[in-house]
């Protein structure tokens, strides 16, 4: 998925370092919630990675979220994504994008 991403985003080097970050935090997502013992390397990898997407790309993609191969963000500013929502492959982002997700009840 990485090389995907980063294939994706050719030339877009601030995306493609964003991407490679959500994607470890993305696997550390998962694995904090396998094991007790995954939580020493995985929280602190988290927290930093909310730290340098909110702060310094100034979006708020969450580490939970699922997203296909390919995924092309042009201009990273203001992208806010609910933690419910599917994104499929080669989706296309721009900036000032905002992503809901109803939850049926």
């Amino acid at each position: 998925m990485i090389l995907a991403d980063w294939a994706s985003n050719q030339g877009n080097f601030r995306m493609q370092f964003f991407l490679i970050l959500f994607r470890f935090a993305h696997v550390a997502s998962v694995m904090r919630k396998r094991s007790k013992l995954n939580w020493f390397w995985s929280v602190p990898t988290l927290v930093l990675y909310r730290f340098i997407s909110e702060w310094l790309f100034h979006m708020e993609v969450p580490p939970a979220l699922e997203v296909g191969e390919g995924l092309i963000i042009d201009h990273g500013y203001i992208l806010v994504i609910n933690k419910h929502s599917k994104i499929g492959e080669g989706c296309r982002f721009r900036h000032n994008v905002t992503i809901g997700c109803k939850l049926n009840s």
